[in-house]
């Protein structure tokens, strides 16, 4: 649910108190990959859950663009995140250079500070 999270801030809620929408949009995409793996070995069958996932798929795109807005189960209104998403997940590892980049295969190495950082801290 990364697509609802980019705009909703969900930390408040449970299983039992999440937004009756995004339990239905759950259950439909959990139950397309049940019925897929179950019924369609190796081509994709066409049948109403496949139109389910469709349908919730694009639920959550219009939840994450503001086409489509997510009520509680009151019926109120849930308000946009404030803040940005940009920064929710941290790493104290984020300020070296990434390891694996887009360079080939061959040009990817550990930046020698984070090594260096790393032995220090273990010594």
């Amino acid at each position: 649910m990364s697509k609802v999270s980019r705009r909703y801030d969900m930390s408040g809620y449970t299983l039992t108190t999440a937004p009756p929408l995004l339990k239905t949009i759950t259950e439909d995409i959990a139950s397309y990959f049940v019925y897929r793996s179950e019924f369609s070995s190796d081509n994709q069958n066409f049948n109403e859950w496949t139109d389910k996932f469709n349908d919730a798929m694009a639920i959550l795109n219009e939840l994450r663009e503001g086409t489509f807005d997510l009520v509680d189960t009151a019926g109120s209104l849930i308000a946009s995140r404030s803040t940005s998403t940009e920064n929710l997940v941290t790493s104290n590892t984020k300020s070296y250079t990434p390891t694996f980049g887009e360079d080939s295969i061959t040009a990817q190495k550990v930046d020698t500070t984070k090594l260096d950082n790393l032995w220090g801290n273990r010594n």
